[in-house]
């Protein structure tokens, strides 16, 4: 991820600016997640690039039982996601780091999730972190991510965020179900996926 971007998010962060947009834009988005992942009872979850919190909050609020982890590269971004947690009395362990070297071990997770997170993503870094958000997934686990279907044409210098098919198999996983909407903005609509890590995986 751009260290400039990374630092540009940090500080909105810390200015307070980043809540007031996702809490606008995100909310039904997040709302959604859930809905797809429908995690149930128990199990372990990791929230990629978690930003402040707001959505590894809403995890531990409307699921029972769960372990919430949540890992981002903003430090400020971290800081104020624990803020948050101690704040409404949630246990969630956040960290910081790459979606491209996750500091989890192989199988942890039942589902993980991200949140408008891949279009900052270089292509190889897509490619690295697919395959580690596959590795720390359990066999049949979830991997469920909204994302912006399309950026205006030399947007940060990237056109079309998809995932191909050849690139989701070489990271072990198939598609499960492919939803577009709702729109993050009037412009940018978003493409909702779950994939799934194969039982037999290997």
């Amino acid at each position: 991820m751009n260290i400039l971007m990374t630092n540009i998010l940090d500080l909105a962060a810390g200015l307070g600016l980043y809540d007031l947009w996702a809490k606008h834009h995100l909310q039904g988005i997040h709302r959604m997640l859930i809905e797809l992942a429908d995690i149930g009872d128990g199990g372990q979850v990791l929230d990629v690039g978690c930003g402040t919190g707001i959505f590894a909050s809403l995890l531990t609020e409307t699921s029972k039982n769960i372990g919430v982890f949540g890992i981002d590269t903003g430090r400020r971004m971290i800081r104020i996601s624990q803020r948050r947690a101690r704040k409404n009395g949630h246990t969630i362990s956040y960290t910081v780091g790459s979606a491209t070297e996750l500091p989890y071990a192989e199988g942890q997770f039942d589902v993980v999730f991200s949140c408008m997170v891949f279009h900052l993503l270089d292509p190889p870094e897509q490619e690295s972190a697919l395959k580690e958000i596959c590795r720390v997934l359990k066999p049949g686990g979830k991997y469920v991510a909204a994302e912006f279907e399309e950026y205006p044409a030399g947007f940060l210098g990237r056109r079309t965020l998809r995932y191909p098919v050849s690139l989701t198999k070489k990271c072990g996983f198939h598609i499960d179900s492919e939803i577009r909407g709702p729109f993050v903005t009037k412009r940018r609509p978003t493409t909702y996926r779950v994939l799934v890590k194969p039982e037999i995986y290997g």
